[in-house]
């Protein structure tokens, strides 16, 4: 389980950080990236992004991921996130020496946070929205039926991403993403109208030249799949 003081620490600790935000986004897409234009690399996140001079609301839907625990740490978050302040997801994580696989929802908010326990398979729409100087982050579990949401203080930056980002541990950098085989993102939407209308940058998660998650074509609707390499 993730807490908001050791996503805080993970988060202000390095320019790598946490299960919250993985690598960062710079103004003009994916820091560290390469090949901006119609395609990105990232060295821990697979998915789309993109810049908004005025973001005001972003939503998307996916299953928790699934992958089998075979003693060694893995895992990936997969979800909607805003810069380095806002997270809102669904995750799967296998802990070392454990063949249990830990899977739930984690909003992330300004330095607050909610966990709350789900299964692999769990259908969540993930949304963010900023009125009045707050900001409302929430995600819906329709297989639960149960709703997970934190409403802070502040405004969205213009850098968001949709798509599959590393997890951390305590005292681990990034922990690699599992054999989870594919997620797929559907109904993405930026200030109320498709991703697929705001010019957003294809990116592929790779280790050195290895490709590690691939990302799918963009449909109009804004779905997409990534896949485990």
């Amino acid at each position: 389980m993730f807490s908001s003081t050791r996503v805080r620490t993970l988060l202000r600790g390095s320019a790598v950080v946490s299960v919250a935000t993985g690598t960062l986004l710079a103004a003009g897409g994916v820091a560290g990236a390469t090949g901006f234009g119609s395609a990105a690399s990232s060295t821990g996140f697979a998915g789309y992004a993109l810049t908004v001079s005025s973001l005001k609301s972003g939503s998307v839907s996916l299953k928790i991921p699934s992958e089998t625990c075979t003693g060694t740490a893995s895992g990936v978050i997969a979800g909607l996130f805003d810069s380095d302040e806002v997270t809102i997801s669904g995750y799967a994580q296998c802990n070392k020496g454990s063949k249990t696989l830990v899977a739930g929802v984690f909003v992330y908010v300004f330095g607050h946070a909610k966990t709350v326990a789900a299964k692999p398979g769990d259908q969540l729409t993930a949304s963010f929205s900023e009125s009045g100087g707050k900001v409302t982050a929430k995600v819906v579990d329709s297989t639960t039926k149960t709703t997970t949401s934190l409403t802070e203080s502040g405004t969205l930056a213009s850098a968001v991403r949709y798509g599959l980002n590393f997890l951390a541990e305590p005292g681990i950098a990034k922990v690699a993403p599992g054999a989870f085989g594919s997620v797929t993102f559907s109904s993405s939407t930026v200030n109320g109208s498709s991703l697929s209308g705001h010019s957003p940058v294809a990116t592929t998660w790779v280790k050195g030249s290895t490709v590690v998650v691939k990302c799918g074509a963009l449909s109009k609707a804004g779905s997409f799949t990534t896949t485990r390499a």
